[in-house]
């Protein structure tokens, strides 16, 4: 009788070590992944290679193993999928600069939204009429606009500010620049002294420069 208990108890004692060497189902399906690492079928190395990266922290020490491997490619995805999976349990912090980076990019993003579309509608005026406006303040804060139009062979340059006016003409004559240059203090001595400068003042100045003028108010306005 104490034989058969003896017995007993040692196949008590013996049955738990027999189930904890035997490997789990889970062992057993991470070894068959890793095999399939190699495979020749590039489709099956790569379904192979996402199973195992879900099983995280449990494929780690197989993974280590079959990073010594005699086949370069269970090698090679061994010692990825160890690094991408090091990175899934320990992902980077978001930098808080980087985030505040972002955010201030968009924000600039959304202010200039508005900007382009005035410019569009400068340049639409340009290419109708071949003319360049730019106002703009000076040290002072007075206005100071510059014209400049292109047409007819002929290039009129007008320069405005509180100092005067000054208006320069280029020609193409037989192949040759020629430029003639007037400065004044105001309308009425350019009106006086070059009524002929003055028309075109009046054509230019008024009637581009007025509307290029509104234009560019809006677009200081926004800055």
């Amino acid at each position: 009788m104490a034989k058969i208990l003896c017995f007993i108890l040692v196949g008590v004692l013996i049955a738990p070590m027999a189930v904890a060497d035997a490997p789990s189902a889970r062992d057993q399906e991470i070894a068959a992944l890793i095999g399939q690492l190699g495979d020749d079928n590039p489709k099956v190395r790569d379904a192979a290679s996402q199973k195992l990266r879900r099983f995280g922290a449990g494929a780690l020490a197989a993974l280590g193993e079959a990073r010594n491997s005699a086949d370069p490619e269970v090698m090679s995805r061994a010692q990825t999928l160890l690094g991408q999976i090091d990175e899934d349990l320990h992902p980077m912090p978001v930098e808080r600069e980087a985030v505040q980076s972002a955010i201030l990019r968009r924000m600039q993003l959304q202010r200039m939204r508005a900007i382009p579309q005035a410019q569009q509608r400068l340049q639409a005026i340009r290419v109708e009429s071949r003319r360049s406006v730019s106002i703009k303040r000076n040290a002072d804060g007075d206005v100071v606009k510059d014209i400049t139009v292109s047409e007819a062979g002929r290039t009129v340059r007008i320069h405005e500010s509180p100092d005067g006016i000054a208006m320069k003409t280029t020609r193409i004559v037989a192949g040759q620049e020629e430029s003639t240059q007037i400065e004044v203090k105001d309308k009425a001595e350019l009106k006086k002294e070059h009524p002929d400068e003055f028309v075109l003042y009046e054509k230019y100045s008024q009637t581009a420069g007025d509307e290029g003028a509104r234009e560019f108010r809006l677009l200081l306005e926004k800055r």
